[in-house]
């Protein structure tokens, strides 16, 4: 029928989209667990629990133009190392392009150019399944951007980004989403195989030769008492492959799970930590990876529930 026209379903979600999502500033408390390997071998595993403030204006992961627009703050409040690297580890090892690997990019609804009105049409959309989930109608609806841009994809150097979202037919509430980002490896390469032995700025950024580089995300959403929806879990799988020119390949697989928490809004918000170098503190990877062991509590680690998917 008429209304099974998926572009006909995403109008509807996009005028729904101020009413079902939080629009005002909001405070969460987030349980993060990473991993990171090496074809088979464990590198890094640690787990966090941060406050994370997202202001209303928050549209771009990573600030929108000249990254002066609103940004997500995240402060790590607790932490664990459960597998220390053997050597010093590089803040790129631990992400993948595509969004997921920080919780500024947890939200797809909030940061992607598929949700925005002047954008969505940038992407082909196809109405996969209707399903019933209880007395709910889910409507699940397939997209694939026509060319990745960082306009059409909100990221750079991607060469494709697809998945499926879910609908609530009730209100028109995104409830799920899946992706899958692939990077643009022929680019990529191109720019290192031009720029190999230079020992430039260029050189430095573009200095691997990659087979494979994607990310798979899952995010899931939850309403909260206010009635308006937020992230309640986001999961990204990423995969790098290739080689660092001059050095013995590798294979990463990486994962960041993230679980959200609404906060009161009166909760205050926690300070910078001052033993930090100012320009990058209000990084979550720098803060994380920039922890001394004086800053751990092992008694708040004997008491936390950590959240899990099914919450």
């Amino acid at each position: 029928g008429e209304s099974l026209d998926p572009r006909k379903i995403m109008k509807k979600v996009l005028a729904a989209l101020p009413k079902n999502y939080e629009q005002a500033d909001y405070l969460a408390e987030v349980y993060t667990h990473r991993r990171l390997s090496n074809f088979d071998t464990l590198r890094y595993e640690a787990e966090y629990v941060s406050q994370v403030f997202e202001p209303a204006g928050h549209r771009d992961f990573n600030g929108g133009f000249l990254m002066m627009g609103p940004s997500e703050q995240h402060r790590v409040r607790e932490a664990r190392v459960l597998t220390q690297p053997k050597k010093t580890m590089p803040y790129r090892d631990l992400m993948v392009s595509g969004q997921g690997f920080v919780s500024a990019a947890a939200d797809p609804v909030r940061i992607s150019p598929l949700f925005k009105t002047d954008r969505w049409r940038k992407y082909v959309l196809h109405l996969d399944s209707v399903q019933q989930a209880g007395t709910e109608t889910i409507y699940v609806i397939r997209f694939a951007v026509k060319r990745a841009t960082h306009r059409s994809t909100g990221s750079s150097l991607t060469s494709s980004y697809s998945g499926r979202f879910y609908v609530q037919q009730r209100d028109y509430a995104v409830v799920r989403y899946e992706a899958l980002w692939q990077t643009d490896t022929v680019t990529y390469n191109a720019v290192a195989h031009k720029y190999m032995g230079r020992h430039n700025r260029i050189a430095a950024l573009y200095n691997t030769i990659y087979t494979d580089s994607r990310t798979d995300h899952t995010v899931c959403y939850a309403r909260s008492a206010n009635g308006r929806y937020h992230v309640a879990s986001s999961i990204a799988q990423g995969v790098k492959a290739g080689r660092i020119l001059g050095q013995a390949p590798y294979h990463y697989q990486m994962l960041c799970e993230e679980y959200f928490t609404v906060l009161p809004a009166n909760t205050p918000l926690l300070p910078l930590n001052p033993k930090l170098d100012p320009r990058m503190a209000e990084s979550e990877i720098f803060q994380l990876l920039h922890l001394h062991p004086d800053d751990y509590h092992l008694a708040f680690w004997q008491t936390y529930q950590r959240p899990t998917a099914g919450k």
